[in-house]
């Protein structure tokens, strides 16, 4: 199954290439895991596997004490084609007569990647959830 794929990536390594979950595709890192006395916490890194433009990324630390995840922070750094057709969605949406404020460009460009590829976030959310769970 992918999820233990994934739990075996990340606790034991090596990295899990090319991994599909609920049809997408992840890379999936070995995490740094330290423990002192009953405290463990994990960092880790999973990317979204997009062909023919740069991976969207997820950074996720989870820290546990006992049984209970104390916290957990997710930081997602976007690939795909954003940052580069963010000037001709701008250049398009005046032309068309709708012009789209500067600082909405990078949104609408994340709907459009949302009908082409999913929303993969919410899959690779699952996949730290189980993290935090087998920590």
């Amino acid at each position: 199954m992918s999820i233990e794929r994934a739990m075996k990536a990340v606790f034991k390594g090596p990295e899990a290439k090319k991994l599909e979950v609920m049809d997408h595709e992840f890379n999936v890192k070995p995490a740094s895991i330290s423990r002192n006395g009953k405290k463990r916490t994990a960092n880790g890194q999973i990317s979204h596997h997009l062909s023919f433009r740069p991976d969207d990324q997820m950074y996720y630390t989870i820290v546990k004490q006992g049984d209970i995840v104390t916290s957990q922070e997710v930081k997602v750094a976007r690939g795909g084609v954003s940052p580069l057709v963010a000037p001709l969605i701008s250049a398009a949406s005046a032309y068309m007569g709708k012009p789209v404020p500067p600082d909405k460009v990078e949104e609408v460009g994340r709907g459009l990647g949302r009908l082409v590829e999913g929303s993969w976030d919410e899959v690779a959310q699952l996949i730290v959830a189980n993290v935090a769970l087998r920590l």
